[in-house]
């Protein structure tokens, strides 16, 4: 053999055994060949999975926690990206109904959020869903049963989206009844995932075209939910779990106030720890849990990983016990009436009751519906500044409207509202002239 080539074989041997050990320090730039988008989401890895089993027994997202069974589902969400797309996956069963999954990937520009505040009103998909807790999203993936072709549609603008043209970016969804492991599928490229605020350009630190992150410091969110098909309906299951939970009737109002925050860029492209302005290459989406992992060791991933780590189970608040102290009162004597209520069920959870917020509403109306008075427009509490039945600032009413002045004597309505829980009752009261 000419020495020459012996020298050349063994450079190349050498070389193919830094690879094959992982010695490399390129990134993966392209995933093509491993996810394929075929609606089956089994190549996905498990670093790629958004749910985790737990340390101390149990699952992140229960795959039989939905208020309408086994079969309408949300089990599992997976996503990893290249240097062309992000694909996502969305697993379990929609029978006879539909899943959504929402990102919100776009930060606050001076102060206004770009993003879906509700789709109680918006041009397509409508449904009885609002979001919550710092999540506005800014596009989202839908499908239905039996459709093999899912829609990506984007925020446009209040109560606006735009459907982005199918056959413009690989996407397939194979749900069909109560068929198992079957999934929606979509690789979303950068520019309509980031609403093409974002630049591509070659970046020699990668040896590629690579999408600059329009703020490497934002971290993305994400929900999924099953619905039903009509408009203005709400839905049976969410993963992550929601704070306020679903319920069995599909016509009332869901909250999607948990969600995954996925920061894309932690890395550099040597796979320090030194975010570049560029999404992670080759790097694990999460830590996965290991069965010998300590609490605290679990928890340093998953509180920083979700607003709220899973399981929750959701409770839907409810006004109850309104006691009106005393009922009849003469304002012109110095008298006032006291407001008294209880808010239930009562939360256990400690970490749920420091994000589970309530806005609360008092007002008095007259018996023509006229508000004359308004006590409380939405006021923030969270349940941990619940104090039994006396938890407000001040649960008095003095019998003045909005302007100062007495008012005239005979019945009013007090009315009291929760939301997002979207409960609400109203008890009559007199004033004594």
């Amino acid at each position: 053999m000419n020495p020459r080539h012996g020298v050349l074989l063994t450079l190349a041997l050498c070389a193919l055994a830094l690879i094959a050990s992982g010695a490399s320090a390129l990134p993966e730039l392209d995933l093509g060949d491993r996810i394929l988008i075929d609606g089956f989401s089994d190549e996905f890895e498990r670093d790629e999975f958004l749910f985790q089993s737990r340390p101390q027994g149990g699952v992140e997202e229960s795959t039989s926690d939905s208020q309408w069974g086994l079969f309408n589902d949300v089990n599992q969400m997976k996503i990893t990206w290249d240097a062309n797309f992000v694909y996502v996956a969305i697993d379990g069963f929609i029978f006879n109904n539909n899943t959504m999954v929402f990102f919100d990937t776009v930060p606050l520009a001076d102060g206004q959020n770009p993003g879906l505040t509700s789709l109680s009103q918006v041009n397509s998909w409508r449904r009885a869903v609002s979001f919550d807790n710092g999540i506005f999203p800014d596009l989202f993936a839908a499908t239905w049963d039996g459709n093999t072709t899912p829609q990506l549609w984007t925020y446009t603008g209040p109560n606006q989206v735009a459907q982005i043209p199918q056959g413009s970016f690989p996407t397939v969804a194979s749900f069909s009844g109560d068929l198992p492991r079957r999934s929606m599928e979509a690789a979303i490229p950068w520019d309509v995932f980031f609403l093409g605020q974002g630049v591509r350009e070659f970046d020699p630190a990668y040896g590629d075209t690579i999408y600059r992150m329009p703020d490497p410091d934002f971290e993305v969110r994400i929900v999924s939910w099953i619905t039903a098909g009509a408009d203005g309906t709400g839905g049976p299951d969410s993963a992550p779990d929601n704070l306020s939970g679903h319920q069995v009737d599909g016509s009332i109002p869901v909250v999607l106030d948990n969600y995954v925050r996925l920061r894309m860029d932690r890395f550099d492209a040597n796979g320090d720890p030194n975010p570049d302005g560029v999404p992670d290459f080759g790097q694990p989406v999460r830590t996965p849990t290991r069965p010998d992992m300590s609490e605290e060791e679990y928890r340093a991933v998953v509180d920083d990983f979700f607003f709220l780590a899973p399981p929750i189970r959701g409770t839907a608040l409810e006004i109850k016990d309104i006691r009106l102290e005393p009922r009849a009162f003469a304002p012109d004597l110095g008298e006032d009436l006291e407001f008294l209520f209880t808010i239930t069920p009562e939360i256990q959870d400690e970490l749920l009751r420091e994000v589970r917020r309530i806005d609360f509403t008092a007002e008095v109306f007259d018996l023509n519906g006229r508000k004359v008075r308004t006590l409380y427009d939405e006021a923030e509490f969270t349940i941990a500044s619940l104090d039994g039945s006396t938890f407000l600032p001040v649960n008095r009413f003095d019998g003045r409207d909005d302007e100062g002045r007495i008012l005239e004597g005979g019945v009013y309505l007090l009315r009291l509202i929760l939301e997002p829980d979207q409960d609400q009752t109203q008890e009559a009261l007199v004033v004594v002239r």
